[in-house]
């Protein structure tokens, strides 16, 4: 079993009006949160309510709000993480490349899916941001908040070298 630290609440939304043409930052100003200065994309793999890989300009708050509140493509609760690296064993290489170049050239971009099903038993928890370099962890959120479970500092062998 993964011990994970006692879960907390990051974020609480208050703003549910949302439009597939708002900017990142119009995101971060709807949840109250100051835009980055910069954006870089980040990986994350969603667990729930189905399992995908997308990269997005979206802070972890920022994403859960948007993946909550999106008209047409609304899930009601959300868990996810964010992955260190790209998985080149579950797409390739080029669709991940694809996915940056797409939002290096379209800053108003919020999201592009790279990977769909099949991706928590494929991802090794090595690659999960969260371990050995603080920040990250389990996200699970809905329409009015944010709760993240941090990740302990080190992966246990144990769990890194279970099967099946």
């Amino acid at each position: 079993m993964l011990e994970l630290s006692r879960g907390g609440e990051i974020a609480r939304f208050h703003g549910h009006d949302c439009h597939e043409r708002m900017t990142p930052d119009a995101v971060a100003q709807a949840i109250s949160a100051p835009a980055p200065m910069s954006r870089s994309p980040r990986l994350y793999m969603v667990l729930s309510p189905i399992e995908f890989i997308v990269l997005s300009s979206l802070a972890p708050s920022e994403y859960a709000w948007y993946a909550t509140h999106r008209p047409g493509k609304v899930f009601r609760q959300i868990a996810f993480t964010e992955l260190k690296a790209d998985q080149p064993h579950l797409a390739a290489e080029s669709r991940f490349a694809a996915a940056r170049t797409l939002m290096q050239e379209n800053p108003e971009k919020k999201t592009k899916t790279v990977v769909t099903e099949n991706c928590f038993n494929s991802v090794p928890i090595r690659d999960w941001s969260g371990y050995g370099s603080g920040g990250g962890g389990l996200y699970v959120g809905d329409r009015s908040r944010l709760c993240r479970w941090s990740f302990p500092p080190v992966i246990p062998e144990a769990w890194d070298r279970a099967e099946g």
